[in-house]
């Protein structure tokens, strides 16, 4: 089935139109948290901002599985 990350965030609505194809909402959702971390990463290795931005993954039919907080996939101690 194919999958969207769409981006919610303090600036908006930025909406995935390519999407990807995976066996199951738990493997879309482990690809989405791995993707959370990467920009996460980018976002502190330029020095900016963690934000309150978020994924929400749709299935094909527009269904909302699940949303992952980008805050939510990094670990600080």
């Amino acid at each position: 089935m194919r999958y969207y990350f769409h981006v919610r965030g303090p600036d908006g609505f930025v909406e995935d139109l390519e999407g990807a194809e995976f066996a199951s909402d738990e493997l879309a959702t482990v690809e989405a948290q791995a993707a959370a971390r990467e920009l996460m990463a980018a976002k502190v290795a330029k020095g900016e901002v963690v934000d309150g931005g978020q994924f929400e993954i749709t299935t094909e039919n527009g269904k909302i599985i699940d949303t992952i907080l980008f805050k939510s996939v990094v670990k600080i101690d």
